[in-house]
């Protein structure tokens, strides 16, 4: 599973600081096996936003919080969501990303620039994926590896969990993407799923055996170990602090909150349990997710997913959705997102869009002090509920609103974009050539519905 990563969004709004206000949401992904839909919700307020269908079994699920991207896998393949649309849909590009294993597992490197799947264990190898270009750069494998759980350090370092082997190795990712095997490596009965620290020095590992362990990420040294309260411990997350892990077990239904020292990487006393659901288990699945201020933890359970407190235990409030029936990874993040003002058919007070044309709809992107229109990836631009393109590609500069800077006037054709009748708004999304993420919003008036 992931490392924890704790200045995720810090990169995004320094880079975005110059173009105005950035707007922060904390959104989350769970996914659906049954349903086969990712679920997202505002964790902020705790509500279902949208879902997105994806083609097979959805099971783990990992944000990108610097490019708006949540990554899910289906076994088979990698499924990219675009989390800056309203509401979310899958990315454009390479959407799913085949990839050389059966993705199970998922992690990122510490800048977002890099996915690890990771497959149910050996023979297969461990896929590495440009998240940037959502294509495959290499995967990595030997017979002696099994990787059934993976998580990335912040200093490059990755722990390889092995539960058919029972083995805990380490390997290394390089700038470019490539991994190397350290030859550090252990002998765990069974271990499940595995994170790492935030400073690098301590790897944290459930195991099928009903127990939680420490050990140095340097050599592999176990630390400490204690027992957990129910059967076939499957995942685990820290808070913020990381003076507290959570483990969850996948039998019997608990999750047991452990002190923690992040200096020394031991375990301390059980702080308290909280009973949950029982939940289908697979390899490295993370089926816990904290918030980013460490207040709230995030289990998937039976139809809904429960929000506890994460300093108590106590049940705050029950997340629920039609699409909800057996949600099995979670994942949240804060996306950080730049507000800009869009001109829905240029020039007219009501912005009538006739749903029997066939004909092309303009749209404006309004330039200010902050943002240059000649800065804005034309490619990257998405209107409305189905995602719809640049009908050209390509856009005309002009001075729309007569503030006497050019603004971006792009065209889109009207049944790509997917209104429906009473529609009374419509939301754009684009990135600048830096990667910034952009989205604006405009009334409309939606006439020939009969």
């Amino acid at each position: 599973m992931n490392n924890i990563c704790r200045n995720c969004l810090a990169v995004p709004l320094l880079a975005l600081a110059f173009m105005g206000e950035v707007e922060a949401r904390t959104l989350g992904v769970t996914t659906d096996r049954l349903s086969s839909q990712a679920i997202v919700f505002d964790a902020d307020t705790n509500t279902v936003i949208g879902t997105v269908p994806i083609n097979g079994s959805p099971l783990d699920v990992v944000i990108e919080p610097r490019q708006g991207k949540a990554f899910v896998s289906d076994i088979f393949r990698i499924w990219v969501i675009d989390l800056t649309a309203s509401p979310p849909r899958l990315a454009g590009g390479t959407n799913p990303i085949p990839v050389g294993t059966f993705p199970l597992d998922l992690a990122l490197s510490a800048d977002g620039r890099f996915l690890l799947a990771s497959p149910s264990g050996s023979p297969f190898p461990i896929s590495v994926v440009d998240t940037a270009t959502q294509t495959e750069l290499n995967t990595f494998g030997s017979p002696t590896l099994d990787a059934s759980a993976v998580a990335v350090c912040n200093n490059g370092s990755v722990l390889v969990a092995g539960f058919n082997q029972n083995s805990f190795r380490r390997l290394t990712l390089s700038a470019n993407g490539v991994l190397t095997d350290t030859g550090d490596s252990q002998s765990y009965l069974q271990p499940y799923n595995v994170i790492c620290t935030s400073n690098s020095a301590f790897g944290i590992t459930v195991f099928a055996t009903n127990q939680i362990a420490s050990a140095s990420t340097t050599g592999l040294a176990l630390l400490s170990a204690l027992n957990t309260t129910g059967l076939l411990s499957i995942s685990l997350v820290t808070n913020p602090a990381e003076t507290v892990v959570y483990a969850r077990s996948a039998d019997g239904g608990f999750v047991d909150a452990f002190g923690f020292s992040p200096t020394t990487g031991l375990l301390g006393a059980r702080l308290f349990i909280i009973p949950v659901a029982p939940i289908s288990d697979f390899l490295g699945v993370e089926s816990l997710a904290m918030s980013p201020d460490g207040s709230r933890l995030y289990v998937p359970e039976l139809q809904s997913v429960g929000v506890y407190d994460a300093n108590s235990g106590a049940l705050i409030r029950t997340i629920t959705d039609p699409a909800l029936f057996q949600p099995m990874g979670i994942a949240i993040a804060e996306i950080a997102i730049t507000p800009i003002k869009i001109d829905v058919v240029p020039g007219k007070k009501v912005n009538e869009v006739n749903l029997k044309s066939n004909g092309p709809l303009g749209v404006a992107i309004l330039a200010d002090k902050t943002l240059r229109a000649s800065d804005i990836d034309v490619a990257s631009v998405r209107l409305g509920r189905n995602g719809a393109k640049e009908l050209h590609q390509r856009a005309h500069l002009e001075d729309v609103d007569n503030d006497k800077d050019l603004d971006l006037l792009l065209h889109f054709d009207i049944q790509a974009v997917g209104f429906i009748c009473g529609d009374t708004a419509v939301t754009l999304t684009a990135k600048t050539k830096a990667g910034q993420q952009l989205t604006g919003s405009d009334l409309v008036k939606t006439v020939g519905c009969r």
